[in-house]
């Protein structure tokens, strides 16, 4: 009985200590809190659909790991080896869920997870990355994107 009771205080005491916070904010929260992280290097924002969805606009700086990718956890690791923090967005939230379980059986940082995805960042008309029709990121786009971009 001793030994189980020993078991069960250094599983307690190792979860306690490793660190891990994961949360779950607006997309506007995000954005008047944690706007600066988009540039801190020891940051890793995950972008979690398809290359196609990415390209229609994104945070900048996010890298493109789609959460439905067959090696979703060798992207991951390869991608947040040294990250201090990661974000993690998608559309709405099914692929974000997918990408914060992942990370949380391997990654110790702390995780933040933008809860109405890219969906609430357009829709608080907030600052994202769009390509334009040669394919190159335009900065400090706002807001949906205009239906003559998404029809090329």
């Amino acid at each position: 009985m001793r030994i189980y009771w020993f078991i069960i205080f250094n599983v307690f005491v190792a979860v306690a200590l490793s660190g891990q916070n994961t949360q779950g904010i607006s997309s506007a929260d995000f954005y008047e809190k944690y706007a600066l992280l988009v540039d801190d290097t020891s940051v890793v924002i995950i972008d979690g659909r398809t290359l196609q969805m990415y390209s229609t606009g994104h945070l900048k700086n996010a890298v493109c790991i789609d959460a439905d990718d067959d090696n979703l956890e060798t992207l991951l690791r390869e991608n947040v080896s040294r990250a201090d923090t990661v974000v993690v967005y998608c559309t709405t939230n099914r692929r974000t869920t997918q990408i914060v379980q992942c990370l949380e059986s391997f990654y110790k940082g702390d995780i933040i997870f933008i809860k109405d995805g890219i969906r609430g960042w357009k829709t608080h008309e907030l600052p994202c990355i769009v390509a334009d029709s040669i394919n190159k990121p335009i900065e400090g786009r706002k807001g949906p994107v205009s239906p003559e971009f998404k029809n090329r």
